[in-house]
């Protein structure tokens, strides 16, 4: 019953959002995984070796390395200069006013960020936010999907496609690899808002016949 009052209401935030995704190249598995890393959110955590805390006579900041064995083994396109600019995108979520000069790139694998307050009072502090919120920034993927399988398509062995826990179907439709035609949801509203009416009706019905079958 709940399930039928979410296809019927056009609820917008619906308990299991999926999205099923087809892949341009679906007989290959490494494409696959190469479009899932484009779409799968990845914080900085994940990626990292390590990041810590620096204070020395020389200075103070904060030293970032990336593990480029986990990113090149997972296929993740992560380059130095990407986490860079996520750092600098998402400065409001580190609450500091952090500008191109505060973020050193030191080689293709590691990076230090100086925090931008000079005043000594407020020098820790900041080192001291950076520590508890830079580990929790999204440097790629949408950051409304939750988590991504790679599902053998319709029991073939050779093919692959994505299903995706989360929202964000224009996002998925407009990344590399993605047959943006063969895309579908199970939120309605979120198909009503991408995809228009018709599409809409079409997917109502097919949930649901999906929901009594089961």
């Amino acid at each position: 019953i709940p399930r039928i009052k979410e296809i019927i209401n056009y609820t917008q935030k619906i308990s299991t959002p999926v999205i099923y995704a087809k892949l341009v190249q679906e007989d290959d598995i490494t494409a696959a995984k190469i479009v899932k890393g484009r779409i799968e959110k990845i914080r900085l955590n994940r990626v990292c070796k390590y990041i810590k805390e620096i204070i020395s006579p020389e200075g103070c900041y904060i030293k970032v390395k990336l593990d480029k064995e986990y990113i090149d083994s997972s296929h993740l396109e992560i380059p130095i200069q990407k986490v860079r600019e996520s750092l600098l995108l998402n400065k409001k979520k580190l609450n500091l006013k952090l500008r191109e000069n505060h973020i050193i790139i030191k080689n293709e694998s590691k990076l230090i960020i100086y925090p931008p307050e000079n005043d000594r009072n407020y020098l820790y502090f900041s080192l001291e936010v950076m520590m508890k919120n830079l580990p929790e920034i999204i440097i790629s993927g949408i950051s409304t999907v939750n988590r991504i399988v790679i599902n053998k398509k319709d029991n073939d062995e050779k093919k692959y496609m994505l299903a995706i826990e989360g929202t964000g179907l224009l996002d998925i439709m407009k990344t590399d690899g993605i047959d943006y035609k063969h895309c579908t949801s199970n939120n309605i509203g979120e198909i009503l808002n991408t995809l228009g009416i018709e599409a809409a009706r079409k997917a109502i019905i097919y949930e649901l016949n999906y929901t009594f079958a089961g």
